[in-house]
């Protein structure tokens, strides 16, 4: 037989280690078969989440899901997946400019060349695009791609995506 005395390392665990999941509530919206207010555990992704909301709408933008939905993303408690429809974006994207482009106020009218090359947008800029931005980690891009759509690049600060100095700091790179 092996005994142990008090100077033999005893295994150290931390409260960490035996965390269970918790549930978590989140909001699925948009094209998704069945949107609403959802419970998932605290360690599942995205792609659960959708499955739960009943899959993806027929008319699901598939080029977004593909480029910006990052499905294996874990969930976090409160917060809000959007799917947009197929040809949401654009519209709602030419809608702005139009309103942009309008407005006599505005000192940077948007035209098709300002939005290709005038700044990453907050609407259809992937997370590794957003990175690019100084300032903006992972979960930052994460934040603001699961707060789409903006119809003002202002959103980010209502919604408290980002700070009022890192705004600042990256407002003239954003566009919609």
């Amino acid at each position: 037989m092996v005994y142990s005395d008090a100077n033999t390392p005893q295994p150290v665990f931390s409260s960490f280690d035996q965390l269970e999941p918790e549930v978590v509530v989140i909001d699925v919206s948009g094209a998704v078969v069945h949107p609403g207010v959802i419970e998932v555990l605290s360690n599942q992704r995205v792609a659960t989440a959708i499955e739960k909301a009943g899959g993806f709408h027929t008319e699901a933008d598939e080029a977004y899901i593909q480029s910006t939905l990052n499905l294996a993303r874990v969930v976090s408690d409160g917060e809000k997946i959007y799917v947009p429809f197929e040809g949401e974006l654009a519209a709602q994207q030419a809608l702005v400019a139009a309103q942009v482009a309008d407005d006599p106020l505005n000192s940077f009218a948007v035209n098709s060349s300002s939005t290709t090359t005038g700044g990453i947008s907050l609407n259809t800029a992937t997370a590794s695009e957003l990175m690019e931005l100084k300032g903006i980690g992972e979960k930052r891009a994460e934040d603001i791609i699961a707060g789409r759509p903006y119809s003002t690049v202002d959103e980010l600060l209502k919604q408290s995506i980002i700070s009022e100095s890192l705004f600042n700091s990256i407002q003239s790179e954003l566009v919609l």
